[in-house]
């Protein structure tokens, strides 16, 4: 995604690269002629799934009229989506340790998913050991979320004074 084209890329969803990189321009043009050569490919929406980096206001245009011509279109933030993937391991894995070295009890009961953090904490365990060991993971989150939240906060800002300066 830039401000004046953007990179295409068809894949399946095993990885494998069907269409070789092409530019095409950020107007009607270029999108017909993404379009073109995807209906080469297949004229079945349902089977083509777009996925849009979120590069300042650039891809806006483009994912609105994808979902208006009725593809499925996910936006994608490569700066969020290390904590997204690195979060939810270094939680676990600090329960885990917990667990292992006894600071933290056995989970002992089922309970419903939709049952509130901190309460199902000590409905599963029976302790409040249970809670803690639910705010250790997401003092472990928020601790690797904030330097991501920080870095896309701040370009954010500057997306704004740019696009405010021009």
């Amino acid at each position: 995604m830039a401000k004046r084209s953007h990179e295409v890329t068809v894949i399946t969803s095993e990885g494998q690269v069907v269409q070789k990189a092409f530019s095409i321009r950020n107007n009607c043009m270029g999108y017909n002629l993404m379009m073109e050569k995807l209906r080469k490919l297949t004229n079945v929406k349902s089977q083509i799934v777009f996925a849009v980096e979120s590069t300042a206001h650039y891809w806006l245009a483009l994912y609105t009229r994808l979902r208006k011509d009725g593809y499925k279109a996910i936006v994608l933030n490569p700066i969020l989506m290390i904590p997204y993937i690195l979060a939810p391991m270094a939680a676990m894995s600090v329960q885990f340790l917990g667990t292992a070295v006894g600071l933290f009890p056995l989970c002992n009961n089922m309970v419903p998913w939709t049952c509130p953090v901190l309460i199902s904490g000590f409905l599963t365990t029976g302790s409040i050991m249970g809670v803690v060991a639910q705010l250790c993971g997401m003092a472990v989150s928020f601790l690797i979320w904030l330097p991501f939240i920080r870095v896309w906060d701040k370009k954010c800002y500057q997306d704004e004074l740019s696009t405010v300066a021009a």
